[in-house]
């Protein structure tokens, strides 16, 4: 009978009188006592409703309605492992649990920019973390539309508009860490990760890129590594385009591309400008993206011209000649481009 009354007064007061407050206290003795409510006979009638009020919560402009609504997704996801747990069929259907994933991802996306929220922010990564570690609703698709909608709207790149990039950039992170199969995800928001890429100095924007191309290199670095699509030549310009596209939604050499022009434009600037704040932020991307096959290839002549340079600037004016010119032909040596040593010299340096 618990779940009967429980759901008579939520509708009324949550569908009929639309009543936040209220709807909010009887909300809390649900969290507070959901051993109870799962324990009953009645309990997938109130999901539907919960479902309803999350979303409502989530959307509240009061932080303490926020954070209520998340902890009903929390709720709902130890009901549906509960369920796992004990053998029996689905409890929640796939339709609510794509309402809990996509909630999730909006919070996130929300309580990122913001340190006070790191609380809530660590929760929201805990449920999405364990809808994926045990698979409570693994047939539902992610949508990229919350996705796309920030990583395009950075507009004129006000201060607004560059903190939401950075939060949506951080959230893709915890989907391609979170999600077994995220590539497709990745592949279809690439474009929009190519372009941000121009607003790589931005210092909110910056970092939460590095942990991006961080994840999504170690986790599917063979995306990186496709070979281009066929000489236009060979093919009429109809067809090239639509090979073209489809090997934009492969693979991401695209993406690396855009990196390596990004780090070898960084790196031209740094050689003609002795600010070093500009070769720091050029390094940390290269530290970030190090893993993408064939990166310190191509951008090892840049940056042996950069290194030189920070070599003259900084400690071969201290140095005998005879020195300076053994460690610069050192500098020039293949052997020294690979693995992380260049980069540990470089930083050192700056």
């Amino acid at each position: 009978m618990l779940p009967f009354y429980t759901r008579k007064v939520l509708i009324e007061e949550a569908l009929t009188l639309r009543a936040i407050a209220q709807t909010s206290h009887v909300v809390q003795v649900i969290v507070r006592h959901g051993d109870k409510y799962y324990n009953t006979n009645g309990k997938h009638n109130l999901i539907p409703l919960l479902i309803t009020i999350m979303t409502r919560l989530g959307t509240s402009s009061t932080a303490e309605h926020r954070q209520l609504a998340v902890k009903v997704a929390s709720l709902l996801v130890d009901w549906q492992k509960q369920s796992f747990d004990d053998g029996n069929e689905i409890l929640i259907e796939k339709r609510h649990g794509d309402s809990v994933i996509h909630f999730i991802i909006k919070q996130m996306i929300l309580y990122f920019p913001n340190p006070a929220q790191t609380e809530m922010l660590n929760k929201c990564k805990t449920i999405f973390s364990n809808i994926y570690q045990y698979q409570l609703w693994t047939d539902v698709l992610i949508r990229v539309g919350v996705f796309e909608r920030y990583l395009s709207d950075i507009g004129d790149g006000t201060e607004e508009k560059c903190s939401q990039a950075a939060a949506t950039l951080m959230t893709l992170s915890e989907l391609v860490k979170s999600v077994p199969d995220s590539l497709t995800e990745v592949l279809r928001l690439q474009g929009h990760v190519k372009n941000l890429l121009t607003k790589f100095n931005d210092k909110r924007i910056r970092p939460a890129m590095c942990d991006l191309i961080r994840e999504v290199v170690s986790k599917y670095p063979e995306a990186f590594a496709i070979a281009r699509p066929p000489s236009p030549q060979i093919i009429d310009n109809q067809t090239t385009q639509l090979r073209i596209n489809k090997i934009e939604t492969d693979n991401l050499v695209s993406l690396k591309e855009a990196i390596m022009t990004q780090i070898n434009d960084g790196l031209t600037q740094s050689e003609n400008n002795p600010d070093n704040l500009d070769i720091k932020k050029t390094l940390e991307l290269i530290e970030a993206s190090k893993l993408i096959p064939g990166l310190m290839d191509e951008i090892s002549p840049n940056l042996v011209k950069v290194f030189g340079k920070l070599f003259k600037d900084h400690i071969g004016s201290n140095i005998r000649p005879d020195e300076r010119a053994q460690n610069i032909q050192g500098i020039h040596s293949k052997s020294y481009l690979h693995g992380s040593c260049h980069m540990t010299h470089l930083t050192h340096i700056i």
